[in-house]
Parts: structure tokens; sequence; C-alpha cells
């Protein structure tokens, strides 16, 4: 196990909500580490289920010097993550979900990155697992490897060929600090509107193609109008997350870069409409600033920067087809499950 005062000290943020099934798997990739020179700060938000017990059945005496637990009320995934940073005393900052689990060799190899090439930002692989932690075969991206400068990445974000979760990068802490970069509190896909801030601030970046972070894809048992009804949130959320990142680039990157941020805004609105389609009592009404959003981007854009199907889509929306466009696609999407 490596752990000296001379290697970096990273922090691992984990928010805890619900998760004692989980949570032991998850806590013990932590402590399971080569490297060991990491601080664990274990953030309970209210849980109501055995979480708290899992935690303490894991330390029957008490914390280790390394590991803080601290209990709050149930003040969702965000408020979580920003008390994580402030409560955060290591070099590099990163976000570990508490119903995933990490590679053994996670911080060893992170931090050898660290150390060699001096980075604010390393962004490595997943893969996906099942809800009982059966690994799925190959890499969840083909990422490119290399060191990067901000400008050069940002342009990879915006064509879709880098995931924003919060857990797929560790971060120098001081680009939070510094930048005052926070996640959106009580919105869900909070992660959007944080990872083209750390992008931009960031001067130096390393994508690497390891396999570091096993991501747990959970089947959650909830009656169809409650499932409806957090879909209806979650993409309201997804679509202010977005319409955000649209006006804080479009201010930020460069004026060159316009094209790439409206592009990335109807992809963005395409995916609310294919995750909106899953759900059969999903109201079309819950989708007309979303169409609105989409024709005004649109405008922008040349044939050549939309796909044909996406094209189709949008000359029908204009025309007042959206209502009809969006019945086809949810009768395509049943056809094919």
């Amino acid at each position: 196990m490596i752990k000296s005062d001379c290697f970096p000290l990273i922090s691992i943020v984990m928010p805890v909500y619900n998760v004692a099934p989980y949570l032991k798997e998850c806590i013990e990739s932590v402590l399971n580490q080569t490297y060991q020179n990491f601080e664990l700060i274990i953030i309970n938000d209210g849980s109501t289920d055995d979480s708290l017990s899992v935690i303490k059945e894991m330390f029957p005496i008490e914390y280790p010097s390394n590991i803080k637990v601290i209990q709050t009320e149930n003040n969702g995934l965000a408020a979580a993550r920003n008390l994580g940073i402030k409560k955060a005393i290591g070099e590099y900052l990163f976000f570990l979900d508490s119903d995933d689990f990490l590679e053994t060799e996670f911080l060893e190899e992170i931090t050898h990155h660290i150390i060699n090439q001096k980075c604010d930002v390393i962004i490595f692989n997943y893969r996906s697992v099942s809800e009982s932690g059966n690994k799925q075969q190959g890499q969840h991206s083909e990422y490119t490897s290399g060191i990067f400068t901000s400008e050069k990445l940002m342009i990879n974000y915006l064509e879709g060929n880098i995931q924003n979760y919060a857990w797929s990068y560790v971060a120098i802490k001081n680009l939070y600090q510094k930048n005052n970069i926070i996640f959106p509190a009580n919105k869900a896909y909070e992660d959007i509107p944080v990872f083209p801030k750390i992008l931009y601030f960031a001067e130096k970046i390393q994508v690497i193609r390891d396999v570091l972070y096993n991501y747990r894809q959970r089947e959650q048992s909830i009656t169809k109008e409650k499932r409806t009804q957090k879909t209806i949130k979650y993409l309201s959320d997804y679509l202010s997350n977005v319409e955000y990142n649209r006006k804080w680039m479009l201010q930020h990157l460069n004026p060159n870069y316009k094209i790439n941020v409206y592009k990335y805004c109807i992809n963005h609105y395409f995916q609310i409409l294919m995750i909106a389609r899953k759900d059969d009592s999903f109201p079309y009404n819950k989708l007309l600033k979303v169409m609105q959003c989409i024709k005004r981007d649109a405008r922008y854009l040349s044939l050549n920067d939309i796909s044909f199907k996406k094209l189709v889509f949008i000359y029908a929306v204009k025309l007042g087809l959206g209502r009809l466009c969006f019945s086809i696609i949810k009768f395509q999407s049943k056809s094919t499950t």
C-alpha cells in the first residue's frame, strides 16, 4: 500500500442517501485502495434506510483519522457535494456515488498521472455494472488518451465525446474554490452545469483510457404515476441546466465556437425527447419548451450540422407537427423494446 506525505492527498466526497444494499461494497473499494493517502468524507444526506447502520457496523469503535462522517438533513445530492467541497482538505477532489465502486488501483493510477504530468484534471474511463455488481465486458467509452488544453477538450465535450458525470474525473480542489464552482441545488442532472466550467478554467487536462470506476445500473421500483411525475421533474431540470450552459458558454467561450454550442444544445434537447418517449404517460405539453428551444437553435445551423432524422423532425416542428412527431417516436420506442 502506498502512503506518503510527499504524495498528494485526495479528498473523496461520498454523499449517501438510502443505498444500504450497496454501501459496504462502495466503502470497501475505497479502504482497499493500493494508494492510501486519501480522506473519505461520507455525507449521510438524511437517509431513512439502514445506510447509517452499515457505516457504524464497518467502524464499530471509532472512525479512522482519514474518514469523516457528516450527518445532515435530506438536502439533496448537490448540497451534499457542495458541503464536501467546503470540508475537504485534500489537494485534489473526487466525487464518488455511494452505490458505485472503484477499482483497487484507482487512486494509484490517478496519483501517478498527477505527479508525472502536473495536471489540473484527470478524466478516466469506466464500465457499467449490473445492480448485483456484475461487471459488463469492455470499457464504456473509447477515449483518446493524452494531454489536452482546455480549448481542445471543450470542443470534444461539445461534440459529445466526453462524459460529464461528477464522478468521471478528479480535479484540483482550487478549481472549485477559485472559480466558485458549485452544484446547482435541488436539481437533477446537477453534473451538467459544473463540468464545462471545470474544463474552461483548467490549464492542463489528462485523459486516460484506464477503466477505473464501476457505475451501477439500478432498477428502481416505482409506480407508473410516480415515475411519470419524477420524469417530468428530471427533464425539467435537465432542460434548465442545458439552458444555463447555453447562456454561460455563449458568454465565456470563443465566439468561433457558437455553432458548436448550438449543436451541443440541439443534441441535448433531442436526448430529452428520447428519455420522455420511454414513458407512455408523459404529457406532450411538458415538452413545449423543448420544442421552442429546438426551433430557436436550429436556425443557427446548416444542413451539414444536423443529421437527416433530426432535420426532418425540426422541419415538422416548425410546421406545428411536434405532437405528431413525438407520438411517432414513442411508437418507434415501443416497437423496438
